[in-house]
């Protein structure tokens, strides 16, 4: 064999060798495939925490058992906790976070991406589920019972969710999401908690969509110093309030069926900023919606509000409860305006809208009052509005803004080119509460430089009454006898004693001189 073929064989095999370097190098730098790790039943806590913590991540670990108890585990890594048939997980208080608490299931900063799916977890410990300072958490699927403190608790929690989970029974709130961002939560059940359904505190971007938020002891939704929190589609129902805002900006609150709630529909508190409340259904509570917040540029548009009821069994004054849209004694108005518009607000049993006695005049656009008769829309004598009328039509009812249809800017209705309404004969409508035009207020209100509030000519058209006239032809208080004008009268009276002593010093002079000239007078006679 000569040289040249002894070359080329070395150079053959130089090049297989290579080959099967690059081969096997490949082979062991390729990442491991994900494995299951199945948790047997019968296990106890250290022996899940012992296999949790020697596994990889992304894999799964899967509950095999129906039942667990003593049950407090650390995930500190991205794993699919998962069970295929509804695992009952008891927890116990051996683990103890430092300023949070103990727990069911911990989330490190180390787990991001993980999941949690298909349990029963009945928590015996301050959480159910705790997620702090990590991002991508799932929580699906689960039924979370009790907690000392809440159900589940997110904190510096970003880009997670949490869906069709029941969260129930627990000592705080359902779900508690605080000094977090881009958080979504879809069709939950949430219930029975002795705070809040959710809570959301000092955080941004979050989604409520499609939840039913019932029968918890304070608010159905709690939102406190947080913005860019979009409510939608929920049902609100039950509560101590519906949804309460405190110090918030642009929340987005519609398409929420809000009902039956103990004290307020929405409550507007200490500040608000561009919130939106469109395309609600608003029935059945204390007072529909209440506004004690200085609103700036906040929007009432395109709501049913109805059925509010009087009430002494609240902290509240019983003439304070029954209207559909009220201010409380804070209500404050900036520059921009609060724009109240092309709202059904009908059947409440005090005021349909009513001031505060300590505020001035109260500004409100045009909506449906339930009557084409400016002496029965019982609006408080110290709103200024406008009026919606209606035509009854052979295809339902027509809303007119004095000759101009406006059929849909106003609620149940779609943007539909006929122009008809699918509501009833009494004005309100049978649809879902929502419409598919966007309306644009400031067509219809707006604000002169110096602050103050003025309609547009398009509006000034369908003004129907002032509510503090005292001219004759009746006011925008009147509910066929006048009483509530003089509740009215009287509260802003006794408010005007009570704040200023000068006044009741001059009363008390008064009666006394009264009181001296009549013993004089009985004497000489």
């Amino acid at each position: 064999m000569n040289s040249k073929k002894i070359k080329e064989i070395l150079n053959l095999r130089s090049i297989l060798l290579l080959l099967s370097i690059i081969i096997f190098i490949s082979t062991n730098m390729s990442p491991a495939s994900a494995a299951t790790i199945n948790i047997a039943p019968g296990l106890q806590n250290y022996d899940i925490q012992t296999l949790i913590n020697g596994s990889n991540q992304g894999d799964t670990i899967n509950f095999l058992g129906s039942s667990y108890s003593n049950i407090s585990l650390i995930i500190n890594k991205k794993l699919n906790i998962i069970s295929n048939k509804n695992t009952i997980i008891i927890s116990n208080n051996s683990n103890n976070i430092p300023g949070l608490g103990t727990f069911a299931f911990y989330f490190t900063n180390t787990s991001l991406g993980s999941v949690i799916a298909g349990f029963n977890i009945i928590t015996n410990s301050d959480y159910g589920i705790i997620a702090e300072n990590v991002k991508n958490i799932t929580i699906n699927s689960n039924n979370i019972s009790g907690g000392h403190e809440d159900s589940v608790y997110l904190k510096n929690v970003s880009y997670s969710n949490l869906n069709q989970n029941n969260l129930t029974n627990s000592g705080g709130n359902g779900l508690n999401i605080e000094n977090s961002k881009n958080v979504s939560a879809n069709k939950n059940l949430i219930k029975n908690n002795i705070n809040s359904g959710i809570n959301i505190s000092n955080s941004s971007n979050i989604g409520i969509t499609s939840n039913n938020i019932i029968n918890n002891n304070l608010s159905g939704l709690s939102v406190y110093s947080s913005k860019n929190v979009s409510v939608k589609n929920n049902t609100l129902e039950n509560n101590e309030y519906g949804a309460y805002l405190s110090n918030t900006y642009k929340i987005n609150i519609t398409g929420n069926k809000i009902d039956k709630n103990r004290i307020n529909g929405i409550s507007l508190e200490d500040t608000t900023e561009n919130t939106s409340i469109s395309q609600n259904n608003i029935t059945s509570n204390i007072n529909g919606i209440y506004i004690d917040s200085y609103s700036v540029n906040d929007t009432i548009i395109n709501n049913t509000i109805e059925n509010s009821v009087k009430s002494t069994l609240t902290y509240i004054d019983v003439f304070d409860t029954g209207d559909g849209i009220g201010l409380g004694d804070n209500y404050q108005e900036s520059n921009n305006l609060i724009n109240i518009l092309y709202n059904i607000i009908v059947g409440n049993q005090n005021f349909n809208v009513k001031s505060n006695p300590e505020y001035s005049e109260f500004n409100v656009g045009a909506n449906w009052y339930g009557s084409n008769n400016r002496e029965d829309i019982c609006v408080c004598p110290m709103v200024c509005t406008a009026m919606i009328t209606t035509n009854p039509t052979g295809n339902g009812i027509n809303y007119y803004s004095g000759n101009a249809l406006v059929n849909n800017y106003m609620p149940g209705f779609s943007n539909s080119t006929n122009g008809n309404s699918n509501g009833n004969s009494n004005g309100n409508s049978n649809g879902n509460g929502k419409s598919n035009s966007n309306v644009n207020s400031s067509t219809y209100y707006s604000k002169s430089l110096n602050g103050s509030s003025s309609l547009t000519k398009q509006a000034t058209d369908m003004i129907g009454i002032i509510g503090k006239s005292l001219s004759n032809e009746g006011n925008a208080g009147s509910n066929g006898n006048g009483l509530k004008s003089v509740e009215v009268s009287i509260k802003h009276t006794i408010n005007t004693i009570k704040n200023n002593p000068y006044t009741i010093l001059a009363i008390f002079a008064l009666l006394a001189l009264i009181g001296v000239g009549y013993f004089k007078k009985a004497k000489f006679d």
